[in-house]
């Protein structure tokens, strides 16, 4: 029997799935809380769960998608990173997220020709100034995808003075567009030491449980590399997660065209599978306020998940962006129903432990409000009047945003998740707690608890729908926006007697994440389509992660110089420039047989490079120009187990 573990480390939970490859059926899964301060802690319990009375001989593989590379582009982690340009300057309003930024001559055209020869001596003066203040360094050629050489030797220079990641641009990116073939070089050289430590810390879990076994990550275009290859590279395990979900969709339902919705904790990720791949974002993924050159799912990712905070303004209703801690899960107790009773605020505050430990620089106002908090649950008005009577201190709402969004607050409040509760649709947590925070929120709309909790979970239903709505119009209206839109408020809330406009999508939709079941039949009702309800929905992603395959797009672009009778054959994959290579043929049918089997050859050694077996390699793409011909190859096959 040959076994293997699927782990996806998401924002609210940690889901791993024991495989059984030979009969390609599902043994066990898990859900374990997501331990933030230590994301391996989870993935250990998560781990035990999944292999309690197995035997560890049989397992053969372990798959891992994760956030952390995401989140820690977002949170600004990582080292201190310089840049070198070479023969380019940046715009005025150009920013990077490096520490020092230099440029120094030289530079290629189109074809990879030579027009200016690197300045090796510039380089080395910029590198040695460099040294003492940045942790590693990212280096960007004009028309480096063309020809790496001037990032090669630049990046040879700089191994005598710099200890950490030294990263080429043609090494992540074979696309052109130096400003984010740059960016994309220094969010890889930044994180490369935490991607490092968290991939360390799994070897380490599988080692003390004497499990020697392969140890692949989920990538960002829903194909999986090995770990030593996430270490070196990690920015390519960005949104690996929403690229697992949607892996996960298709072994599950058998869809290869799909709408794949995954709703979490945190967020509803939206995305779409065509001919059974990941629909790829056409212009890179993007991280934060970073625009990457890295192939990603094309997801839209919006604040509107299980654990989103419901609040009500002046009787109007808005889910969303904001996570909390669910009530129906916030071990409260019958004192809490009280204080909720004698309240028009069915929310709580809860200090976390590290709390008065926090090297926050807080201001004094806010360190004496956390120092007055005390360290049990507290409804929020009932904690407001307490602080007043024994300090003398008047509190602001805003204080408590900023303790919260700094994690020293941990906010308790009434979430869809409590809806699904007060429905009798997901009682998993306290049902009474969620049903009686649920009729003081229903007292301020003049509504009973029933009809108050099936309007919140109607209006989520809207949502999620309306935000499907607006990933497929951008798909091809990329400048189309919806705030202040009054045709969109029209066609979304204000439609006549006289006119209706409905929407209609042609594919299915697929769900993955806990709480799927309750919210997409519906949804997938208001467009028109049929919702495809699939086993173990709710570990998705982590079925994606052990199920998929290692895959290699190869493109050969052959360009003819008429003037010198030859063919340059550029080759390059999705993530880096390969080689360029000269040759001369007498005639375009013999160059192009040579670049097919070129494709075809590196395609299928990429593959089996990275650990796959039993690969297949099939042509995907001939394009012809004048002068020109694109060729793409993908080569595909399942990790090689142990």
């Amino acid at each position: 029997m040959k076994l293997g573990v699927g782990i996806d480390t998401g924002d609210t939970f940690t889901d791993a799935v024991l495989f059984d490859f030979e009969n390609e059926e599902i043994i066990k899964t898990k859900k374990v809380p997501t331990t933030h301060s230590k994301l391996s802690k989870g993935l250990s319990q998560a781990l035990d769960s999944v292999l309690s009375n197995m035997e560890t001989d049989d397992l053969s593989l372990v798959s891992v998608s994760t956030t952390l590379a995401t989140n820690s582009i977002v949170e600004e982690r990582g080292d201190q990173i310089g840049l070198i340009m070479i023969g380019w300057e940046p715009e005025k309003d150009w920013i990077f997220p490096s520490v020092e930024e230099v440029h120094i001559p030289g530079r290629y055209d189109v074809k990879g020709e030579e027009l200016t020869p690197v300045d090796l001596e510039s380089a080395e003066s910029a590198i040695k100034n460099m040294s003492n203040i940045v942790d590693g360094l990212a280096i960007s050629g004009y028309f480096g995808i063309r020809n790496p050489e001037h990032e090669l030797k630049v990046q040879e220079i700089a191994q005598s003075y710099i200890n950490g990641p030294i990263i080429c641009g043609h090494e992540l990116t074979s696309k052109l567009g130096f400003y984010e073939r740059a960016v994309t070089a220094i969010l890889n050289a930044k994180i490369v030491p935490v991607i490092k430590d968290f991939l360390s810390e799994v070897r380490e879990i599988l080692e003390n449980k004497e499990i020697n076994v392969p140890l692949m990550v989920m990538k960002s275009d829903g194909s999986l590399i090995r770990a030593e290859r996430a270490r070196k590279k990690p920015i390519e395990t960005i949104f690996s997660g929403p690229a697992a979900s949607a892996m996960g969709a298709k072994w599950l339902s058998g869809e290869k065209n799909a709408v794949v919705i995954d709703i979490g904790g945190t967020t509803t990720d939206i995305g779409k599978l065509i001919d059974g791949r990941p629909q790829l974002s056409e212009r890179g993924a993007k991280v934060g306020t970073w625009q990457t050159k890295i192939d990603s799912m094309d997801v839209k990712s919006v604040g509107l998940g299980g654990d989103s905070e419901i609040k009500l303004n002046k009787k109007k209703l808005r889910i969303g962006p904001r996570k909390v801690t669910p009530l129906a899960f916030g071990n409260l107790s019958k004192i809490h129903i009280t204080q909720m009773q004698n309240s028009d605020k069915s929310d709580f505050y809860l200090k976390n432990d590290h709390g008065l430990n926090s090297n926050f620089q807080l201001d004094e106002p806010k360190r004496k409000l956390l120092k007055c908090i005390p360290p049990e649950p507290h409804n929020v008005e009932h904690l407001k009047k307490k602080i007043r009577q024994e300090d003398n201190q008047l509190v602001l709402e805003e204080d408590f945003d900023y303790l919260e969004k700094k994690g020293l607050l941990e906010h308790i409040a009434f979430t869809p998740t409590d809806t699904l509760h007060v429905l009798n649709e997901y009682i998993e947590g306290d049902q009474e707690i969620a049903k009686k925070s649920a009729s003081v929120l229903a007292k301020r709309m003049n509504m009973n608890t029933i009809d108050f909790s099936t309007m919140v979970k109607k209006r989520f239903e809207k949502d999620v729908t309306q935000e499907i709505i607006k990933k497929l119009i951008l798909e091809t209206q990329s400048d189309c926006l919806f705030d202040d839109n009054p045709l969109w408020e029209w066609i979304t809330e204000k439609q006549k007697d006289q006119l209706e406009i409905d929407f209609s999508l042609e594919i299915p939709i697929v769900g993955i994440g806990a709480p799927v079941k309750a919210f997409l039949p519906q949804v997938a009702q208001n467009l028109s389509t049929k919702y495809v309800e699939v086993p173990h929905y709710e570990v998705g992603n982590a079925i994606g992660a052990i199920t998929s395959n290692i895959v290699a797009e190869i493109e050969v672009l052959i360009i003819e110089d008429s003037e010198k009778d030859e063919f340059i054959f550029f080759v390059q994959s999705r993530e880096e420039m390969i080689e360029r290579e000269v040759k001369k043929f007498e005639k375009w049918k013999e160059a192009l047989e040579y670049g097919e089997k070129k494709a075809k050859r590196i395609a299928k050694s990429r593959v089996e490079e990275a650990g796959g077996k039993n690969i297949k390699v099939k042509q995907y793409s001939k394009e012809s120009l004048k002068n020109r011909m694109d060729i793409t190859v993908i080569g595909y096959g399942p990790p090689e187990k142990r």
